[in-house]
């Protein structure tokens, strides 16, 4: 008997750790997650196939989960394949949230929603502290594809609409960000501008807000914002820093001189996906 489950990757259109009103965009990098009854349990994390070493705090509060609301309570050796590159603001643990999930719900049999995969993400993000504000944003976006805006604090889904497929270049530094090292920031000088841009975006001017909003959070953070401005020279119509970084995005109709740019900024590495 095996389960199996499957989610995404996602963009940052605006960041909820200032204001806990967040937006993301779906991307079709994905994990997939197999579950299979074993003499003892163990997790098996690989990213393009290739071994890595991940924080299990995520994946042992969604069993804890599971073993106390729905009865699970065998040995299971779970199998994460990943083509999401971890701690970089990609929605990586999002995804192996919701794909772990299903899986789950897949090997026991029991059937199962969006709104109750996405309310056990958010629970077992916040307790295993992988994120601040419960991610329901990104959550969504790694589930339902899309274009996705939240209200966090309140576990609600705004807006969801689909858009038409473009292409989007990410760029990523070799060193990762873990959501804890951000726990005790103080967020609250960049919260007006940051509810104004949500704002912004509900509107329909969502790629203008998430440029802006990309610039903001990466000043603040400490960030290189090169990335972003030589996006926009490049013809991004939107570009940005994904989530708390290091991770930068930018979303064209046409990604070939945008890479060719980022090419030359030697310290990155860079791969193309597109809208889901």
């Amino acid at each position: 008997m095996q389960g199996i489950g499957r989610a995404y990757s996602a963009v940052s259109i605006i960041n909820a750790l200032a204001t806990g009103m967040g937006g993301a965009l779906g991307i079709d990098r994905y994990v997939e997650v197999s579950v299979k009854k074993s003499s003892e349990t163990k997790v098996t994390t690989l990213l393009h196939g290739n071994p890595i070493k991940v924080n299990l705090s995520l994946v042992e509060e969604i069993l804890s989960i599971f073993e106390r609301e729905y009865s699970l309570n065998e040995k299971l050796h779970i199998v994460i394949e990943s083509e999401i590159p971890p701690e970089r603001g990609l929605k990586s643990s999002s995804a192996v949230a919701n794909a772990l999930i299903i899986a789950l719900f897949d090997y026991l049999g029991i059937g199962y929603n969006e709104m109750e995969i996405l309310s056990i993400n958010v629970d077992a993000s916040l307790k295993s502290g992988v994120s601040i504000t419960g991610a329901l944003d990104d959550a969504a976006a790694s589930l339902l594809g899309g274009l996705v805006f939240t209200d966090n604090k309140n576990r609600r889904i705004i807006s969801h609409r689909h858009i038409d497929r473009l292409p989007v270049a990410i760029l990523y530094p070799p060193n990762r960000l873990k959501t804890s090292e951000l726990h005790g920031t103080d967020f609250s000088k960049i919260r007006p501008i940051i509810a104004r841009l949500f704002k912004m975006a509900l509107e329909g001017r969502w790629m203008e807000a998430a440029t802006l909003n990309g610039i903001f959070y990466a000043s603040f953070l400490g960030h290189d914002t090169r990335p972003i401005f030589t996006a926009l020279e490049a013809g991004a119509l939107a570009a940005g820093l994904s989530g708390k970084g290091p991770a930068y995005f930018a979303i064209s109709r046409d990604a070939t001189q945008i890479i060719e740019r980022w090419r030359l900024l030697n310290e990155y590495d860079i791969f193309l996906a597109y809208t889901r």
